[in-house]
């Protein structure tokens, strides 16, 4: 039996937006739920999943309008990032709505 040491989050009836990057990230074998949130007008990416082992659990979760860039805040964030990215790792998105991103 393997037990679980990595972080983990869980995220219910939350918005989140960022100005200046990502939204949420899940790295480095952590455990994430995200459910019933709104993730909506990150400069990059609303929800990033990365490493090996890192599990994301996303559930009745808008994920929209991300990846639009800034010319506002240091250094810049282009254009052209995604609503949710998975690099490495595990996702399991259900019931969600992932739009205009």
């Amino acid at each position: 039996m393997r037990i679980f040491s990595g972080p983990k989050a869980i995220l219910e009836h939350v918005a989140i937006s960022s100005a200046s990057g990502r939204g949420i990230v899940n790295i480095d074998g952590g455990q994430m739920t995200v459910r019933n949130c709104y993730v909506h007008d990150c400069a990059a990416t609303g929800i990033y999943v990365g490493g090996p082992e890192s599990r994301a659990y996303i559930e009745r979760t808008d994920v929209v309008r991300n990846g639009n860039g800034n010319n506002s805040h240091r250094r810049g964030i282009a254009r052209g990032h995604s609503g949710v990215y998975l690099e490495q790792g595990h996702a399991r998105i259900v019931d969600c709505n992932i739009s205009l991103n």
